[in-house]
């Protein structure tokens, strides 16, 4: 989770960011293929973060996905587009 439990909208919590970080390089360091999911505050904002140190999948809600753009679709080939994925 990489926000408070609890509703919608939230904003992500920093802190979480290097503990994303730490469990790539971990993974790396001992060459296991696996993602990492990020789960709320989900964002144009946000992803390129949680990208660049390690998440490669992204779970987004309300605030981050159906708000954004006016359809769907453009907004998550925004965020796909930011995450570089």
């Amino acid at each position: 989770m990489t926000v408070n439990p609890g509703f919608s909208g939230q904003k992500y919590i920093p802190s979480v960011i290097p503990k994303i970080k730490e469990l790539r390089e971990l993974l790396n360091k001992k060459a296991l293929t696996m993602d990492i999911q990020v789960d709320g505050g989900v964002s144009p904002e946000s992803i390129k973060l949680m990208a660049s140190n390690g998440a490669n999948v992204f779970v987004g809600g309300s605030s981050g996905v159906f708000v954004k753009e006016k359809k769907f679709e453009d907004s998550v080939n925004t965020l796909r587009g930011l995450a570089n994925i």
